[in-house]
């Protein structure tokens, strides 16, 4: 349930990639499938892809959100975990925190959605939901 009406004086919708690489751009893979647009990891060369500007959720919210508290709905294809590991303390202004999880994906990476839940709690976010892969946290 949202509390009032969103309206583009109270959402802005960016079009940068949360992310650590060091130019300040990602190559993602395109495709049809919603589920196909990713960070790129492949080393086949035929698979489309495209570099999109990138910044660390640090200098995100330093640019736009200044002072004012955000939420943030975040689905970045199992970059959440590096997200929260390099770049927990700015969640500090974060009232709302929308998550997908990628178990398969953390499980590659050595983790696992427990801890991404402990980095969740870390940053002073209680998750108050739960519906399959997704976790919804919120700041007292």
């Amino acid at each position: 349930m949202v509390p009032k009406t969103l309206t583009t004086d109270t959402v802005e919708f960016m079009n940068v990639a949360i992310g650590y690489s060091c130019d300040g751009y990602l190559q993602f893979e395109v495709s049809n499938s919603h589920h196909g647009n990713k960070i790129s990891t492949s080393k086949i060369e035929d698979v489309p892809t495209r570099m999109v500007k990138a910044m660390s959720l640090s200098d995100l919210t330093k640019k736009y959100v200044c002072k004012s508290e955000y939420s943030l709905v975040c689905d970045i294809e199992g970059a959440e975990l590096e997200m929260l590991r390099r770049d927990g303390g700015a969640l500090k202004k974060c009232k709302c925190l929308i998550l997908e999880t990628h178990p398969s994906v953390f499980s590659e990476m050595g983790s696992s959605v427990e801890e991404v839940m402990d980095l969740i709690a870390a940053a002073g976010l209680k998750i108050v939901a739960r519906d399959q892969d997704v976790l919804v946290a919120l700041r007292d």
